[in-house]
Order: C-alpha cells, then structure tokens, then sequence
C-alpha cells in the first residue's frame, strides 16, 4: 500500500504544508489533520525526524548528494497513520515511546534493538516497537508505514477483555505470535490507512474516530506478544444482580451515540468490566459491546426508516453516523437482523 510521493515542490522542501479536512457528513468538526514534509537536505530532514519522533544524534551513510525525506501523516482522533520514506541508511536512537507504534516495512529493512530484545523486519514484515524502553534502530534504506496509537486505548482493553489491572498490561515482544496474525495485521493496516488517508469526511466523527481506535487497540491485543495473552488465570468476577445489568442497559441506551466503553457501562453499573461480562453471557446472550452494537443498529434502522433518500441521506452517512466502520460489514449485520438492505429500508 506503500504509495509513491510526488516530486517535493519548493514550498515543501524544508517546510512544512499542513491542512486540516473537515467531515462534511457529521456535525461535529473534529476533521482528519494532515501534515506533510519534503526535503532533499539531509540535515533539514533530520531535524525533522528529530523533531517529530525524538530522536537522539544520527548516523548517516550512503548517497547524501541524491538524499530524499519524504514523510506523510494524518491523525483522526487518537489515531495516527504515517508514511515514510529515507534514501540514505542511518544509525540513531530514540527516548522511549509512550504510545503503540506499530509497522509494515515496504521497503529497506529496519533493525530495532531495545533492551534485551532485538528484531530484523525485512519488507512486508510487521513489527512494533517496545514502548517505555530506550530503542536503537539501524537501517540502510527505509519505506515504512506505521499506526500511532495511545498505550491507553491498548491497556484499557486489555482490562476489559482479560481482567488485568490496566497498569500491569505491557507488550513484551516486537514481532506478530504468528505468521497469520502478521497477515492479519498487514489487511489491518491496509484498511486504517485507506480510510484514513483518503480523508473520509465519516471520519469526522468522534464515534467512527473512537470506534477505529478499539477496533486497532483490540487487535494489537491478538497480534503482538503482551501480558493480557499469558494470564493464566482470570479472577472469579462474582455475582452481578440484575440491577446492576439493567443500569448498564440503560446507561448504554441513553448513550448509545457516544464513544463509550465497557469501562464505562461498568461504571454506571456500579461493578467491573469483567463481571459485567458475564452477567451479559448470562442474562442476554451476549457481550457489553454486542449489546453497544445491536443498540445502534436499531438506531440506525429508525433513521433509515424516518429517512427521505431525495434530501440526500445515504446508507453510508447512517452507518457512520452509529460508529459502523465498515459499510458491508454494516449491511451484512443489518440484513440479518431486519431481513432486508439498508438501501432497501431507505427507498420505501
């Protein structure tokens, strides 16, 4: 998915051009932030990766008479996606990361050592790098693209899917579990960058925005080597009372157009993720999320129905609208509980 960057203008060499596109399907301005940087001085480039990724004093070698920076990234929400492309090889260190920084190599292949850990990741091959640990990195030539994304959105996950204090999760390893789980992670990336980088005016939605987070966040928890994957043993959650089950229902009922978590279902319940999990199972057939998701859907199906196709409303602005990423995914789960299309709800 790597793309080829056009030729750096002279306003961009050394400069930087950033723009900010605004969702023209939502409400709320929160917009997709670009940022772009081109040079073809070396010097001027390291002062910006410097800059930008707190890098410690760099060593160069190779062509510096042909050098070439290149650098693309766009932040929606908590997500960061960032494309990157050096000529030259380049040794150099880095402060430790506070945030999942996740990548695919396109071309090159970068050496990371941290700690007692160390990785070769060659071209389309995954890696991620270990956070809160100091990070040399070595690499002759590179073309890298990457997901930035807040610890915290992984860790909250992981408390909620594992029962793990959200201050014990850590990423433990810098390479996918397993081959697949790396495929995996290259389609992840593929889909995030596509939608990201296309500036889709959906993603002007503080929903969809947060939605794509967890969506990232959790499969970060399936992909990489973590604690929340070695627990060997879950604490009972004990008993939750129909009580508290209804008050998650209703908080999420009356939040549902909102980013909420199960954190915070179980906050209004009055109990912990993991026993609000189970009094899901129990009771409802189901999970915190699942009965999130089945909420908005039906949301989105009164809209559809209320919905007059000639003022402009598509199925796509709904879905988005009711934090649906994926608009196949959207109609396929539509179509199962309503027997028909969205689009077919919206024409009658």
């Amino acid at each position: 998915m790597f793309r080829s960057f056009p030729a750096p203008t002279r306003e961009l060499v050394g400069a930087w051009d950033k723009v900010v596109a605004w969702g023209l399907l939502m409400s709320d301005a929160v917009g997709v932030s670009v940022e772009r940087f081109a040079t073809h001085e070396a010097d001027a480039g390291w002062q910006f990766l410097e800059r930008m990724y707190t890098l410690q004093p760099v060593r160069l070698f190779g062509d510096q008479a042909r050098y070439r920076l290149e650098a693309r990234s766009w932040t929606a929400g908590p997500i960061g996606y960032i494309e990157l492309l050096h000529s030259m090889g380049f040794i150099t260190h880095s402060e430790p990361f506070t945030d999942l920084m996740a990548v695919v190599i396109r071309r090159g292949s970068l050496t990371i050592k941290g700690g007692r850990q160390q990785a070769i990741i060659g071209p389309g091959e995954v890696g991620v790098y270990l956070p809160m640990v100091d990070l040399q990195f070595v690499a002759p030539t590179i073309g890298v693209e990457c997901i930035r994304l807040p610890l915290s959105e992984l860790s909250s996950i992981a408390a909620e899917q594992a029962g793990i204090d959200a201050h014990d999760f850590r990423l433990e390893g810098m390479r996918p579990i397993s081959a697949a789980k790396a495929r995996y992670w290259r389609s992840l990336m593929q889909f995030v960058g596509r939608e990201i980088s296309v500036q889709s005016p959906a993603l002007g939605s503080a929903l969809l925005q947060a939605e794509m987070a967890r969506m990232v966040a959790a499969s970060a928890i399936t992909v990489f080597p973590n604690t929340a994957l070695r627990v060997a043993h879950t604490p009972s959650p004990g008993r939750v009372e129909p009580a508290a089950l209804r008050r998650a229902v209703a908080f999420v009922d009356a939040n549902a157009e909102r980013p909420i978590t199960v954190q915070d279902m179980a906050t209004a319940a009055s109990t912990t993720p993991r026993a609000l999990q189970q009094a899901f199972a129990r009771h409802r057939d189901t999970t915190p999320t699942g009965y999130l998701r089945r909420v908005r859907l039906e949301h989105a199906h009164r809209e559809l129905q209320a919905a007059d196709p000639v003022d402009g409303t598509t199925v796509g602005s709904v879905a988005a609208r009711w934090g649906f990423i994926s608009p196949g995914r959207f109609a396929a789960q539509y179509r199962e509980i309503y027997g028909a299309l969205p689009s077919h709800t919206l024409r009658t």
